[in-house]
């Protein structure tokens, strides 16, 4: 679980660097990460649930 963190936090930091995201920036999103992984933790490590085969949206 350690190592997904940091793997995570490093990828992250730097595409958040090569995208030149302000400081102020970086910290909404990183409170509003924090927040939706409080509520659904899941959401970050199960993979999504499938589409149905009838969902015109599904490939």
């Amino acid at each position: 679980m350690t190592n997904l963190a940091v793997s995570f936090t490093l990828a992250l930091s730097v595409a958040m660097k090569a995208r030149k995201v302000t400081f102020t920036q970086r910290r909404a999103l990183l409170q509003s990460l924090g927040r939706r992984f409080r509520q659904k933790p899941g959401e970050f490590l199960l993979p999504p649930k499938s589409q149905k085969a009838d969902d015109p949206g599904a490939h």
